[in-house]
């Protein structure tokens, strides 16, 4: 019998960054790192995330053509536009530790978020 979603372990492994994000808690808490790079880079992260899975909600269900295309490039080059602009704005902002935190924890997220997007959608996830 066919699965028509993707794993359980795929469902798992597409929540990584998440679990970054979870982790690097305690990380910038011991390390005595600056938490406002920590806390606007998390938050910056979670709303691009929801704002591309609703881009990428909107492309499966089809559509007009231009539209499409649209959001396709929109929810490729809009999260890294984002999140750049974020850390920019928290390092001039606040300041530059705190830029640099935020810089630090947007780069891994995208480390782990950019091959778990190929290989959903590789896997057809």
């Amino acid at each position: 019998m066919a699965e028509d979603g993707p794993s359980a372990a795929m469902r798992v492994f597409a929540q990584l960054d998440l679990v970054i994000i979870a982790a690097a808690l305690p990380l910038f808490l011991l390390a005595d790192l600056p938490i406002i790079g920590y806390v606007v880079a998390s938050i910056a992260w979670l709303i691009q995330r929801f704002v591309r899975a609703a881009a990428e909600q909107r492309i499966s269900q089809g559509g007009e053509a231009r539209t499409i295309a649209l959001l396709t490039a929109g929810s490729l080059v809009g999260p890294i536009w984002f999140m750049t602009m974020t850390v920019l704005i928290v390092g001039i902002a606040v300041s530059r530790p705190d830029g640099l935190a935020a810089a630090l924890l947007t780069l891994a997220l995208f480390t782990v978020s950019l091959p778990v997007r190929m290989l959903k959608k590789k896997a057809g996830a």
